[in-house]
C-alpha cells in the first residue's frame, strides 16, 4: 500500500515478480535498484531544463525512501521567480505520450525524451516497476513501455514516420476474454477477438478490486477503452479498460427464413 503522496511527489516502486526465486521478499538487488534510480533521476533532471532554464537553480529532494523496501520518492523544490510548471508533470506527461504512442509530444523535448529511452533500457523488465503521482496515477514502467521507448529511440534515430497510425483513442472491441493475471503491481489479461486468433492485452483498474473482473473471465465480452497502436499493425497492442460488459449467448434459436418475404425495399419488392 502507497502512503500519502504530497500534490508534487512522485514515487518509484520496485517489486520482484511472484515467480522470481525470492520474490516473497521486499529486498532486490542493489544493481536493479541503483538503474531506475539514476535513469529517473536522469530523465527528472531534463524535464527541469525545459520548465525551469539552464540558469534555473532549481532542486530535487529526497521525498520518500522506506527503510527495507525498494520505494524512492522526489519533490521540487522551487526559488522565488521560478515558474510555477512542474518538471514532475512534465516527466509525467512525457512518458506517458511514450506509454500511449503520442511520440510527437515527447520528441518536442529532445534530452527528456532522450532521457525515457534510456529508462526504458536501464529497466530489468523481470522486475515490476511503477510509478505513482501526486493525484494518484499510475504509468507501469514495464516491458510495454520498454519496447515504446525502443521504437521512440528509433524514431529519433531514423527520422521515419509510420504509414499506420501510432497513437491512442477511446474504442470498443468485442472478444473472449481469455485470462486475468492479477500478479504484479499491473493487472493484465488477453482479449481474444471475436472470430479470429488474433490477442490483444488488456490492462485493469486494481482501484476497483478483482471482484469487478472474475466475473467475465473465459466470457464473450465488450470492452470499451484506450486502445494503444504502436505503428506496427492496424489493430492496437494494449488496451486500458476503462468499462467491460459480458454480450449474452442467445437464448433461444430463432428461424428468420421467410421473414423478409413481400417486404419493398427501394422499390424492390421481395417475394
Amino acid at each position: 500500500m502507497v502512503s500519502q503522496l504530497r500534490p508534487d511527489e512522485l514515487r518509484v516502486l520496485i517489486r520482484a515478480p511472484y515467480n522470481m526465486e525470492g520474490a516473497g521478499h521486499a529486498l532486490i538487488p542493489a544493481e536493479t535498484f541503483k538503474n531506475v534510480f539514476d535513469a529517473v533521476f536522469k530523465a527528472l533532471k531534463a524535464a527541469s531544463k525545459d520548465v525551469h532554464g539552464r540558469a534555473s537553480d532549481n532542486n530535487f529532494l529526497v521525498s520518500h525512501l522506506k527503510i527495507g523496501s525498494s520505494e524512492f520518492g522526489f519533490s521540487e523544490s522551487h526559488n522565488v521567480g521560478d515558474t510555477l510548471s512542474s518538471s514532475i508533470a512534465l516527466f509525467k506527461q512525457a512518458a506517458q505520450a511514450v506509454a500511449h504512442s503520442e511520440f510527437s509530444f515527447a520528441s518536442e523535448h529532445q534530452s527528456l525524451a532522450k532521457s525515457l529511452g534510456n529508462l526504458g533500457a536501464k529497466i530489468d523488465t523481470r522486475y515490476s516497476v511503477i510509478a505513482v503521482f501526486g493525484n494518484g496515477e499510475e504509468i507501469p514502467f514495464d516491458d510495454f513501455f520498454c519496447s515504446q521507448a525502443r521504437r521512440l529511440v528509433t524514431l529519433e534515430r531514423d527520422k521515419k514516420t509510420s504509414t499506420l497510425f501510432a497513437g491512442s483513442a477511446i474504442g470498443t472491441f468485442d472478444g473472449r476474454l481469455g485470462d486475468i493475471d492479477y500478479r504484479g503491481s499491473t493487472w493484465k489479461g488477453h482479449l481474444l477477438l471475436h472470430g479470429s486468433s488474433v490477442e490483444i492485452e488488456c490492462t485493469f483498474d486494481k482501484s476497483k478490486g478483482e471482484d469487478v473482473y472474475n466475473q467475465f473471465g473465459n466470457k464473450r465480452v465488450s470492452i470499451t477503452g484506450r486502445a494503444i497502436y504502436t505503428g506496427d499493425s492496424h489493430l492496437p497492442e494494449r488496451i486500458e479498460v476503462i468499462q467491460i460488459r459480458e454480450i449474452p449467448l442467445a437464448a433461444e434459436y430463432r428461424d428468420l427464413r421467410g421473414s423478409m418475404r413481400n417486404s419493398e425495399f427501394g422499390g424492390f419488392k421481395l417475394d
